[in-house]
């Protein structure tokens, strides 16, 4: 009878992984915006010297683990597009379908930050990408600091606040002069 065996070293480093893992799940929207990015370059940087050193045990055991990773940062970076086509297309908004906008800007927000607060450069090559995706008949509208396009009922924006009827996300002084 075989008996299955465990390292310390392995189960304290799977119960960190996971640990980080939950926590960024349950506070995406909060922790996205900089969890992104941190995740993926280090994912990045650690990939460079676990190829160089192949022949290890370890680096072959993270090799899948980290390639995945990346594959995932592509995917999710590339799917802000046809996701916003999609919602375009479908004319998905906060009157018609509230959860899934809501579920919609809880996954793309940070991955939209991303997309604004990027190196210029590479903000132009993520904006032209996403307004490759848009129709004509809702342009992107690159506010410098979100994305959004018109709806009927206003403005759709990749954030977690809906915007209001004045093009911000949230109330501002202004609104609650005139309530």
């Amino acid at each position: 009878m075989m008996r299955p065996t465990f390292s310390v070293r392995s189960l304290l480093l799977g119960t960190a992984f996971s640990a980080i893992v939950i926590v960024v799940a349950q506070f995406f929207a909060a922790t996205g915006t900089l969890a992104l990015p941190v995740i993926a370059f280090a994912s990045f940087l650690a990939l460079l010297p676990i190829l160089m050193a192949r022949k290890h045990s370890l680096a072959r055991l993270l090799l899948p683990y980290i390639v995945f990773v990346q594959a995932c940062f592509a995917l999710l970076f590339l799917s802000l597009g046809p996701a916003c086509s999609a919602m375009i297309h479908f004319d998905i908004n906060e009157r018609t379908s509230p959860k899934l906008t809501q579920a919609f800007r809880f996954v793309y927000h940070p991955v939209g930050d991303a997309y604004c607060f990027a190196p210029e450069p590479i903000r132009q090559v993520g904006m032209g990408y996403l307004a490759f995706w848009f129709p004509r008949r809702a342009p992107l509208k690159d506010a410098g600091f979100r994305i959004q396009w018109p709806t009927a009922s206003g403005w759709q924006v990749v954030q977690t606040q809906p915007v209001t009827a004045n093009g911000s996300c949230g109330p501002t002084a202004r609104d609650h002069e005139t309530s």
